[in-house]
């Protein structure tokens, strides 16, 4: 399963021992990268994070994150898009998604 912005604020079902992925639009020349605010743990667990490049020079790629369903349960998935520099502020993007594993 791949999961785009669309899937922001919303639950999706799993099997246990599946994977899916989250694929976020990230422009890392403007310092703002998607980060981890939580992973899902011990229902998920996060085995990929991998940027895809952008087609052209300073255009917009993606950040790709992977997930495992480990075991039944529930999970969020909680990301925030803010540069690294500014931990004090607002992030200029949140992404939360509910996992059910069952």
């Amino acid at each position: 399963m791949d999961l785009g912005e669309d899937a922001n604020g919303t639950q999706v079902d799993v099997s246990p021992g599946a994977e899916f992925t989250i694929r976020l639009p990230e422009r890392p020349t403007t310092g703002f990268r998607w980060q981890s605010v939580s992973t899902g743990e011990p229902t998920l667990r996060l085995t990929g994070d991998a940027t895809e490049a952008a087609p052209g020079l300073g255009g917009t790629g993606a950040r790709v994150l992977t997930f495992l369903a480990d075991q039944p349960g529930e999970g969020a998935i909680e990301l925030a898009l803010r540069r690294a520099w500014q931990t004090n502020a607002d992030p200029a993007r949140r992404f939360s998604l509910r996992v059910r594993v069952s």
